[in-house]
């Protein structure tokens, strides 16, 4: 029962880590595929997010051989009152659109009510922005714009292909004409979707176009916006994968623990088989047909399991990564058909070993009933002596999520066949401890686990495997948490960010710097994207972009420098023509300070220097330009952000009531103290670090299952010793602090190992992870996650102690002592 329980839960955290990164990945897709649907290339001018495009460009693509049909857009930002958090508004996507082209290009239809009016205050809205905000068809929604607040009426909703945006942002649809209106921004469009003829191929189509409509518009293949955000998902998922496929590491050595021990118990009926005329191959059959049976039946608890993990799963993930809530669970074949194969693959590798020991078993010997684990140090050791190396070279000198889990793999598994050969020593003098707590019988069960080292071996390796693991994931919590708090601290570490919906007029600029007096120094910040042509221009890649005053920056915000200074990027981007790029991508491209790139502009691709590498973190990671190349070359009009420094004792809550009482007159903008930013930092990141805890908790239980599972038969196979132990006066509370030391001293052999092994996983999971994400993180050695995993590991001794414990200390002594 408790092997069929540790195979059930390993299979069922694989299979619900598998489930939720494929609902993941399927939500994220049809959200694009609603967005894009039949749309083949996007339009859209270059650099930063409040530039434009002319009517002339869109005129000249529907002009362009195979184009079909082109449905124009513009799009502004608005915010209004949130139902659901009434201390602050929701931001949404108000967008402009032709319903003569937009709504078949999207495959949309009014569901209820009827379509806007050009030119009149009204809007459509879809289901999901509908329940969110409890509007009705008829009703009003109050809109803060840059025109200011603004009240329009619901006419209708639109079906559930209303191009929602991933990222959870919330849209309208109005006319073109209310959109320009309310913008302020004349006759403009801020993008276009286009759909080709059929049979287009659209890569040979925008080689061919590339530049037709001149330097400042960008054609891209749409679905593209995300690019940037996949890499990341993949990272996340292939490590949700790994940490549960540790659990299932963990159970193949309880199911290998438990056959093992099965027949060691069955030697009697194993001998009689062969003294019969059974083979050594039917032998081994009987073995490995058990250990089948065992796992098919757990592995399809474990599927039912796993369906419950992933839609909990599904729920903290798209939380944490600020997607659609409402993505369905997807139970996919291919993750039905990889938990069940490593489900039951994983019980018939383990059973390997026994069954052939089982075989190998004489028939004469077998009879007797005398057989016992041979105590015999084996050559398992020489492979864990090599394995350990190559782990680390894999480790150490890998570049992906892929080459971690392998070199972790391969690290464990050599610890794993090493600890039989240190596990004496260890014992012995641990054990001179632990014997201590219940004099006498204590010694006897710290000889016990000397003397049968290899079942006890791989029982502590198994809890030994959870706590290295607990202890590396710690490791690179703590120092991903102080590298970030240093990236929030530079970055973003002013004493307050203002931002709004819009870009910031002259009014709501002023409102918020001249008319606050506690602000001593501000920079104003503009963001945006461009295409980055490296290698080659047919290589080009879609990056984000960050306009900076390299005049006022430096005097508020810095970067956290992988290569380069304040002081040399301030002059660099004050001379134009350089960029400062971030380590992750100058790594991926092999640029380094003084190197030459080529970035798409407003006015055709340019070369730029590379005047500094810095680190970050996530989304906030792109290209930096100075601000006169920002308006020169990338649209750069009124700030996106302003970062203020405060007068030293100024009352930062004050200040930031006072901003947010004066601004609101004007447009709803979002204050944020310096403490608030990085507390929503860190709670991301440890948000992450939570789900990765819960699946080795999973592993944890697992562990404590292999460690019950081996005092139960300690106590099974010693019945006739706790019989005479009775019959000679000992008490049955000594009875049960004998297996109590047994699990203690199983577990602080395993403690001291996993230090040293969870030291060596957290460096390489530093290490990889700083790689495969693009910052620098500097190890920290977590010396607070030492008693942690000391108390986990107690913690796991008592639990696992407890049933082996009353049934050593309830046996009758006749019973025991007539045990067959």
């Amino acid at each position: 029962m408790l092997t069929s329980l540790g195979i059930v839960l390993g299979v069922a955290i694989l299979f619900g880590v598998l489930s939720t990164n494929a609902s993941v990945s399927k939500g994220l897709d049809d959200s694009i595929r609603r967005f894009t649907d039949r749309v083949d290339v996007v339009l859209r001018p270059v650099g930063a997010f409040d530039a434009v495009l002319p009517i002339a460009a869109v005129d000249s693509t529907r002009r362009l051989p195979g184009v079909e049909e082109v449905s124009p857009s513009l799009y502004l930002g608005a915010s209004t009152p949130d139902p659901e958090k009434t201390d602050e508004p929701a931001y949404l996507a108000v967008i402009g659109v032709d319903p003569a082209a937009w709504m078949p290009m999207f495959d949309n239809e009014i569901k209820a009510g009827r379509m806007f009016t050009s030119g009149a205050g009204e809007v459509i809205v879809g289901p999901q922005v509908a329940r969110r905000l409890k509007l009705s068809v008829g009703g009003r929604i109050h809109l803060t714009t840059p025109r200011g607040n603004e009240e329009f009426t619901v006419t209708g909703f639109v079906g559930a292909r209303e191009a929602a945006r991933a990222g959870g942002e919330l849209v309208v649809f109005t006319s073109i004409d209310t959109a320009r209106a309310v913008s302020g921004k004349g006759a403009v469009f801020t993008g276009a979707s286009v759909v080709l003829a059929e049979g287009t191929d659209i890569g040979t189509w925008l080689d061919a176009h590339e530049g037709a409509l001149g330097p400042g518009v960008q054609l891209e293949r749409s679905g593209t916006g995300d690019d940037g955000f996949r890499p990341f998902l993949a990272t996340v998922q292939a490590s949700l994968t790994f940490i549960a496929a540790i659990a299932l590491f963990v159970g193949a050595f309880l199911i290998y623990l438990t056959l093992s021990m099965a027949v060691i118990e069955r030697t009697r009926m194993y001998g009689a088989l062969r003294a019969l005329g059974a083979t050594r191959r039917q032998v081994r059959r009987v073995v490995v047909s058990e250990a089948l049976v065992l796992g098919a039946v757990s592995t399809v608890l474990g599927l039912v399991l796993g369906t419950a993990i992933a839609w909990a799963l599904l729920q903290v993930v798209t939380g944490l990564l600020e997607i659609d809530r409402d993505v369905p669970l997807a139970i996919s074949p291919g993750a039905v058909m990889i938990a069940v194969v490593a489900g039951i693959l994983v019980t018939l590798v383990s059973s390997l070993v026994p069954a052939r020991r089982a075989a190998r078993l004489s028939p004469v010997v077998a009879m007797k009933g005398d057989h016992a684990a041979d105590a015999r140090l084996g050559r398992a050791w020489i492979v864990g002596a090599v394995a350990l190396p190559v782990g680390m070279a894999l480790g150490f000198g890998g570049r992906s999520i892929g080459a971690l889990a392998l070199g972790t793999f391969v690290i464990l598994l050599g610890a794993v066949l090493l600890v039989p050969t240190i596990l004496r020593p260890l014992a012995r003098g641990l054990g001179g401890i632990t014997r201590r707590a219940t004099p006498g019988v204590g010694a006897v069960a710290v000889m016990h686990l000397v003397k049968e080292r290899s079942r006890s071996a791989y029982t502590l390796a198994l809890v030994m495997v959870v706590l290295a693991m607990v202890f590396s994931i710690g490791a690179g919590n703590v120092a991903m948490g102080r590298s970030l708090d240093t990236f929030a601290d530079r970055q973003f570490g002013a004493d307050l960010s203002v931002g709004s919906a819009n870009s910031f007029s002259p009014a709501l600029e002023k409102a918020v710097l001249d008319d606050t007096p506690a602000v001593v120094e501000s920079t104003a910040l503009r963001f945006g994207q461009t295409v980055m042509q490296e290698p080659s221009p047919a290589d080009e890649r879609q990056v984000n972009l960050l306009i900076l005053d390299p005049a006022s920056y430096f005097e508020v915000l810095s970067f956290v420098w992988a290569d380069g200074d304040d002081s040399s990027a301030r002059k660099a981007l004050t001379a134009n023509g350089a960029v400062l790029l971030p380590e992750g991508l100058a790594r991926s491209l092999d640029r380094r300070v003084g190197d030459r790139v080529t970035i798409r502009t407003a006015k055709g691709p340019r070369p730029f220097r590379v005047a500094g590498l810095y680190s970050g973190f996530g989304g906030q990671q792109g290209v930096v330009v100075g601000l006169t190349d920002g308006r020169e070359l990338f649209n750069a009009g009124p700030p996106n952000l302003l970062a203020l420094d405060l007068v030293a004792g100024a009352d930062v809550e004050a200040v930031k009531r006072d901003v947010e009482r004066r601004a609101g007159a004007l447009d709803k903008v979002f204050v944020e103290t310096a403490a608030e930013g990085k507390a929503e930092a860190q709670a991301q990141l440890n948000g992450f670090f939570r789900v990765f805890y819960a699946i080795l908790f999973v592993a944890a239980v697992i562990g404590m299952l292999g460690l019950t599972n081996t005092l139960a038969m300690s106590v099974l196979q010693r019945y006739r010793e706790i019989g005479v132990l009775r019959a000679i006066g000992t008490q049955r509370r000594q009875i049960r602090g004998m297996v109590t030391v047994e699990a203690v001293t199983l577990v602080l052999v395993a403690l001291a190992l996993s230090l040293p092994v969870g030291s060596l996983l957290s460096l390489i999971f530093v290490n990889t992870s700083a790689r495969v994400l693009g910052f620098s993180v500097d190890y920290v050695y977590p010396w607070v996650w030492v008693p942690i995993v000391a108390v986990l590991g107690v913690v796991i001794a008592a639990l696992a102690a407890i049933g082996p414990a009353r049934r050593a200390a309830r046996l009758q002594v006749v019973t025991a002592l007539a045990f067959e």
